[in-house]
């Protein structure tokens, strides 16, 4: 009998070393040949079936750098977490994102989702949650006082979830030490017999915290720590909501899906090459923005680490040699953070963004600031109705008063203009203060997918400036207005 000696067929795959003609001419196998044939056959099955895997992950991988090359890649992800099951929470949803993409910087971006419950914060996390790899998440529904000491391997780069904020009240310490100092080191008592020793216990890296919570009252350590979106709580959510539950249920998302995306996922990772060479439009934002602010400096470097993650979607789809922020990388995060970081929304009320839309259309009309009395009859309210608003608007950042000082001590007001937010400066003054950025941005809007186009307009008479975010029609800050998501879906 004549053994054949790795035969392959005609699409490469390989064949059994002993033909189907050498089998069926009746001649008997001694058993040495029969367990030869035996381990054969099942090396050429195993060759087989790793051939196999490997045809998978070049398909698995060459859709998933398709996936991160889209240019709409962020509203990608609003598009399948809605799939999902969760309606509207875009702000929330980009925030868990790219603190998970952060999870491979020096510093991640732990996220905490405030609301009351059943305000589908739970959900909102979880959907973002399946966009990554199993093997880098943490989930627990509660931690011991000292089992992040003994977790296996080091916490660089996971993301440690917890179900609710107090599930890891009697870790909290433990956490915190973890995100900022990224060491744990852990001493106990050994006994042996009479003898007594001493072991040390040491894990290391900063992991990206994700957690919901419907407490009032947190302490301010853990704040310090956490970047807070709230769920959004509105009427206009309620009944979008409400639609959707009556509406036809989405296709659902199946698990080669998820594979991809996964895999796309782990594919934007940090170097450590990347971001050292900022650019000077960069370092010029913070004289532009409110250094009055209590923790302005934890929220600046907490803004920075976010850019940088939207920088790395941007780029890891066709790595250059290193990474580094552009324009355009800012004018996506100031759609998302501008109304993360510029306040919780539902705190503004509507008379407060009704005397702001008057005052910026005065200001418009009269090339100046404008008076108390000027905006009650605008409105057609009392001065002692505007008087009020006033403060509370100023207080909100929607108005200021100019400045310097007049004849009687008038002190006119100006509207906080779209040259800029309450916590960040507009992309557009950043192109009109440096002209060799070539007066314009273009990127793709991380809500409705499409193409955006910023340019450099001069201002239009007066000294009238600010630092608000620019408005829709239905004067809802961007990236905010229920209404306008709506229209988009």
């Amino acid at each position: 009998m004549n053994i054949a000696e790795d035969k392959r067929s005609a699409d490469g795959e390989s064949e059994p070393f002993i033909s189907e003609e050498e089998i069926l001419d009746g001649s008997p196998l001694t058993p040495e040949e029969a367990a030869a044939q035996y381990e054969l056959k099942e090396e050429w099955e195993w060759e087989l079936q790793r051939e196999e895997k490997e045809r998978k992950e070049r398909r698995l991988l060459k859709k998933a750098k398709a996936l991160i090359a889209a240019p709409d890649f962020l509203t990608r992800v609003l598009d399948i977490c809605q799939r999902m099951g969760v309606v509207g929470e875009e702000n929330s949803l980009l925030t868990f994102k790219l603190s998970g993409v952060s999870r491979t910087l020096p510093r991640p971006v732990s996220t905490m989702l405030r609301g009351s419950p059943s305000s589908g914060k739970s959900s909102t996390m979880n959907a973002a949650l399946q966009l990554f790899n199993p093997e880098i998440v943490l989930e627990r529904a509660a931690i011991s006082g000292k089992a992040l000491f003994h977790g296996e391997g080091p916490l660089t780069g996971k993301i440690l979830v917890l179900t609710e904020y107090h599930a890891g009240k009697d870790s909290r310490h433990l956490i915190r030490l973890a995100q900022t100092e990224g060491v744990l080191t852990d001493e106990t008592t050994v006994l042996e017999g009479r003898r007594r020793s001493t072991a040390i216990t040491e894990r290391t890296g900063r992991p990206s915290v994700w957690t919901t919570t419907s407490e009032e009252k947190i302490a301010a350590d853990d704040l310090s720590r956490f970047q807070v979106v709230w769920a959004d709580e509105s009427a206009e959510q309620s009944l979008r909501v409400m639609r959707s539950r009556a509406s036809t249920p989405p296709k659902p998302v199946d698990t080669s899906e998820l594979e991809v995306w996964r895999k796309a996922t782990s594919l934007i990772v940090a170097e450590e090459k990347d971001f050292q060479h900022p650019p000077k439009w960069l370092r010029s934002l913070p004289r532009r923005m409110p250094l009055e602010r209590v923790g302005i400096r934890r929220d600046f470097e907490r803004f920075l680490t976010f850019l940088k993650a939207i920088a790395l979607c941007r780029g890891c789809a066709s790595r250059p040699e290193v990474i580094d922020i552009e324009l355009a990388d800012y004018a996506v995060a100031y759609l998302i953070f501008e109304p993360v970081f510029g306040g919780r929304p539902r705190t503004i009320a509507d008379q407060d963004l009704e005397l702001a839309l008057v005052v910026a259309r005065l200001n418009d009309q009269e090339k100046r600031p404008v008076t108390v009395n000027e905006i009650a009859e605008a409105l057609g309210w009392k001065p002692a109705l505007v008087y009020k608003t006033v403060k509370s608007a100023v207080e909100q950042n929607l108005v200021m008063h100019e400045d310097g000082t007049r004849e009687r001590n008038v002190k006119r007001l100006v509207a906080r203009s779209p040259e800029g937010g309450r916590f960040l400066p507009h992309p557009r003054s950043i192109l009109r203060d440096y002209p060799k950025l070539g007066g314009s941005v273009t990127f793709t809007n991380p809500f409705t997918g499409e193409p955006t186009r910023i340019r450099a307009e001069k201002r239009g008479g007066g000294k009238i400036g600010g630092v608000a975010p620019s408005r829709c029609k239905h004067g809802v800050n961007q990236g905010l207005c229920a209404e306008c998501a709506g229209s988009q879906q």
